[in-house]
């Protein structure tokens, strides 16, 4: 018979840098109900937040370089803490990042850049489809 007061969840947060999903922490409820249960339950596949750390992805990238996230700063209606991600992504050597940021940012390994001033910049913008 299964325990119905018990419930454990994996979910999926996003990382930070490219907004992709990747798996979470296993959660469970430490109050023994069924109601609690199920409410976790509920959670199972799904996004909770954004992860403390970037994706395996932007860590790959961020050791080949300084790593730019292109992002559209008209669709991200004044949120810059959360600024709408593009897809498009650009990896520049540091010596190049040192010239363009200020050391807060450098520590970071990555930054946003909206794409019209990638492009003026030069930088190949992808076709990427509508998300």
């Amino acid at each position: 018979m299964k325990d119905k007061t018990l419930g454990i969840a994996l979910v999926k947060e996003a990382c930070p840098l490219c907004g992709g999903l990747q798996d979470g922490p296993i959660i469970m409820n430490t109050r023994l109900t069924e109601v609690l249960a199920e409410a976790v339950e509920d959670l199972n596949g799904k996004v909770i937040g954004y992860s403390d750390e970037p994706c395996a992805s932007c860590t790959d990238l961020m050791t080949q370089g300084f790593l730019l996230i292109g992002i559209d700063e008209n669709k991200s209606k004044d949120d810059m803490e959360n600024p709408y991600r593009s897809g498009q992504q650009w990896v520049i050597s540091n010596e190049a990042a040192e010239k363009m940021f200020d050391a807060t940012v450098l520590t970071k390994g990555a930054a946003f850049i909206d794409t019209k001033m990638a492009e003026a910049l030069g930088f190949p913008l992808l076709d990427i489809p509508n998300k």
